[in-house]
C-alpha cells in the first residue's frame, strides 16, 4: 500500500509518522465504541433487573457507571493503544511533539470522544444541525491527540 504524502505527518523531532485515516480511525472508534458503551447497557440492565419501576434511578446509575468506566478505560489504555486500536493496528500520539499520551491525557481523550462525543451528537440530532457552529474554531491546541498507522509508519521509516 503506496502511503499518499498527504497523510505523512512530521513531529517536532523531524520523526515522520502516517496518519492513520478514516477506515482504521472508524475502525478503533467502533471497537472502543463498543466497550464503552457495554458498560453503559450491563449498568443499566442490573439496575432494572433489582426494581424495574424504579427506570428514573437504572438510567441515572447507568449513565454515572458509563462515564466513570470510560474515565478508568481511558487511564488503562494510558500508553495510546486502546482495545480499538489493538485490533486496527492504530496508536494515539501527541502531534507535534511525539510523545505517548499519559494515564490522564487519555482518560481525557476518552471522556471527550466516547461521552461527550456522543452527548454532541445527541444534541445535533435534537437541533435537526441548525445550531451548529461555523468556521475554523481558532488556532489548534500546541499538543493534541492524532491516530497513527502503526504498520505504515513502520513502512515509512524502512525507506
Amino acid at each position: 500500500m503506496a502511503v499518499k504524502e498527504r497523510d505523512i505527518l512530521t513531529l517536532s523531532d523531524s520523526t515522520r509518522v502516517v496518519d492513520s485515516g478514516l477506515g482504521r480511525a472508524a475502525a478503533t472508534l467502533a471497537v472502543d465504541y463498543l466497550i464503552t458503551l457495554s458498560a453503559l447497557a450491563s449498568a443499566f440492565a442490573v439496575m432494572y433487573r433489582r426494581d424495574p419501576s424504579a427506570i428514573g434511578a437504572a438510567l441515572g446509575v447507568a449513565v454515572l457507571t458509563w462515564v466513570l468506566f470510560t474515565v478508568v478505560y481511558g487511564m488503562v489504555c494510558f500508553r495510546g493503544r486502546t482495545v480499538g486500536s489493538l485490533v486496527a493496528g492504530t496508536r494515539n500520539v501527541m502531534v507535534p511533539s511525539g510523545r505517548i499520551p499519559g494515564a490522564w491525557r487519555m482518560a481525557w481523550h476518552c471522556l471527550k470522544v466516547y461521552i461527550f462525543g456522543i452527548i454532541f451528537l445527541i444534541m445535533v440530532i435534537m437541533a435537526d444541525g441548525s445550531g451548529l457552529p461555523t468556521g475554523s474554531g481558532g488556532e489548534r491546541p500546541k499538543d493534541r491527540l492524532t491516530m497513527i498507522d502503526l504498520e505504515a509508519t513502520r513502512q515509512l521509516t524502512r525507506r
